[in-house]
């Protein structure tokens, strides 16, 4: 991800326990074996608990492009 946030994503990953979830180039990104990695999130292309664990969050933080482009991003969701 650009301007070097990973760490910080890791750090917000590990105090809040939230659900995160990654895009297909977002992978690598962060660790993904984490109780709270919630899988690869790709819209319409995404397995359904997955959409929609993302998709009926109360709130999505996203990191990495905006989420029109979502190439590269990583998906901190309160669900």
């Amino acid at each position: 991800m650009r301007n070097g946030i990973l760490k910080e994503a890791k750090a917000l990953i590990d105090v809040t326990g939230f659900p995160y979830f990654v895009t297909a180039m977002g992978k690598g990104s962060v660790p993904e074996n984490l109780p709270s990695f919630g899988g690869v999130y790709g819209g319409r292309a995404t397995w359904p608990d997955i959409n929609n664990a993302v998709e009926t969050s109360d709130c999505v933080l996203w990191l990495g492009n905006y989420p029109v482009c979502l190439p590269s991003a990583l998906l901190i969701c309160t669900c």
